[in-house]
């Protein structure tokens, strides 16, 4: 049975080859809509039915997006010219709440050496959203997040901006639940039609936010993370081609591109590794998206997408059978 991080792989991502539409017909058979529904979603690691009150993380509403687009418009699934991104994460703010050991972001490095953590404008942020979305045809899922992006007091404005941009699919914010937003904010997210998503760590949480959030009916979800593969130890390390390619695939910032004033990276720890001065500087694992024309900028998202693995994956310290620590351990 063919899986969708396949589809999702020849469709999004290696749409140009030329034997695709032929490839893609004798794989579906007319049956693309049903397979994808019965399937599990984009992410290695989910083996869920398609269903919306049993699937649960980022697959199911990138899926979602997906299917409600193709059967506005069939044909799109055919069309070789078409570029979308699945899911695209947005960072505001690398301050945080919280500090914690083994945040996969590496945020708290932001704060270490004497460095300086990052709030990036609302409207370099809205600048860098409508240059992407000029370059591609359509985004599932953008994930606005931090740090924490509620201590980013422009959030409103980008999420406005990105509620009226037709390009963009679903709306999520990634909070640690250690801030209760004020009415203002709240009227914000609900009237952007965006979901928050709530870490939970078990011993951090502001439980009061979930009687804020039900007052103010903001649709939410809360993820009860105990545990955490580690991503966050960068060192160099001496892997072969081929299990680069079988570390890539496996990790689940796969398909978690990661953008950052005027920075599209391959992966968050792509982006902050190279920023904090974890891991060099490697031309390839991003783009620096106003370097170039929208025309121009669509080539090098699918060249991005098209890489096997990214050189930063000799320094992340994920693997398919990764080392796991408790979630939230604190700094001290």
């Amino acid at each position: 049975m063919i899986r969708i991080s396949d589809y999702f792989k020849w469709y999004c991502y290696f749409h140009d080859s030329e034997n695709f539409i032929d490839r893609l017909k004798r794989v579906f058979k007319r049956e693309f809509i049903s397979k994808l529904e019965r399937e599990r979603g984009c992410h290695p690691e989910r083996r869920l039915p398609f269903n919306p009150e049993k699937m649960s993380g980022f697959a199911k509403h990138e899926n979602r997006y997906f299917i409600n687009l193709f059967r506005q418009n069939p044909r799109m699934l055919f069309n070789r010219r078409f570029v979308a991104m699945d899911h695209v994460d947005v960072v505001l703010t690398t301050r945080c709440t919280l500090s914690c050991r083994d945040c996969s972001h590496l945020i708290p490095e932001y704060g270490a050496g004497g460095r300086t953590p990052l709030d990036i404008p609302a409207e370099q942020v809205i600048k860098d959203l409508r240059h992407l979305t000029a370059a591609v045809d359509y985004i599932a899922s953008i994930v606005v997040m931090g740090g924490e992006p509620f201590l980013h007091k422009e959030l409103p404005a980008v999420l406005e901006y990105a509620s009226k941009n037709k390009k963009i699919g679903n709306i999520q914010i990634v909070s640690n639940g250690t801030i209760i937003p004020k009415k203002s904010l709240l009227d914000s997210i609900r009237n952007s039609n965006a979901q928050l998503h709530i870490n939970d760590y078990g011993f951090l949480f502001n439980a009061d936010i979930y009687e804020k959030l039900a007052a103010a009916n903001i649709k939410y979800r809360v993820a009860h993370d105990r545990v955490w593969k580690v991503f966050g130890k960068t060192a160099l390390r001496q892997i072969a081609e081929d299990a680069l390619e079988k570390k890539a695939e496996d990790c689940h910032f796969a398909t978690c591109k990661n953008l950052m004033d005027g920075r599209l990276a391959g992966c968050a720890v792509s982006q902050h590794g190279e920023r904090t001065g974890l891991i060099p500087r490697f031309e390839g694992d991003r783009i620096d998206i106003h370097s170039f024309s929208a025309d121009e900028l669509r080539r090098e998202i699918v060249k991005l997408y098209r890489k096997p693995y990214y050189e930063c994956c000799r320094y992340c310290g994920y693997g398919g059978v990764s080392e796991t620590v408790e979630a939230g351990i604190q700094n001290a």
